[in-house]
């Protein structure tokens, strides 16, 4: 092979890895909507979580899939309990996906952190692989809280009250 030629075929595959890396990287944190009912919904009951977390929110729930080893998950927990504390109709709950296996093939959880969204109907509204910044989780909620206002208006939710804002 010719030195041009080799120069080539490792530019080819620099730029290659480059957009492959791009790409994984734009999907850091993006938030996955459940378009399908095939997720079941959530019960809190049935897992390992603490039972005084494990209790859905008046107005969503937010779930944390993490692992002893998972580098991000403590920033991760750090940013969803600060904003489960700042709205007490929000509730948080982790749970370790290494010790409790069922939970992590119910919800297909491949990778730590996974945060999941639920309404307040215990409905997985979506779910977000990877971290993300505390802004962005927030700004993902107030929109998971928007739509679900918009989609159930005017129908009572499962503790009273409306289940919008």
């Amino acid at each position: 092979m010719s030195p041009l030629t080799a120069v080539f075929v490792l530019s080819g595959l620099c730029l290659i890895a480059t957009a492959l890396g791009l790409l994984w990287r734009l999907r850091q944190g993006r938030l996955v909507r459940n378009r399908s009912q095939q997720t079941p919904p959530w019960h809190p009951a049935t897992t390992t979580a603490d039972p005084v977390l494990g209790r859905l929110g008046l107005r969503a729930t937010i779930v944390q899939m993490s692992t002893e080893v998972c580098a991000h998950c403590p920033s991760v927990r750090r940013s969803l309990t600060a904003i489960s504390a700042a709205d007490p109709d929000i509730a948080f709950v982790e749970i370790d996906v290494g010790s409790d296996l069922d939970t992590a093939r119910r919800y297909g959880i491949r990778r730590t952190p996974t945060v999941l969204f639920f309404d307040a109907h215990g409905s997985q509204a979506g779910r977000v692989e990877g971290p993300a910044t505390q802004s962005r989780y927030r700004e993902l909620i107030d929109d998971l809280l928007a739509t679900g206002a918009e989609h159930t208006a005017g129908i009572e939710g499962s503790r009273g009250g409306s289940y919008g804002r």
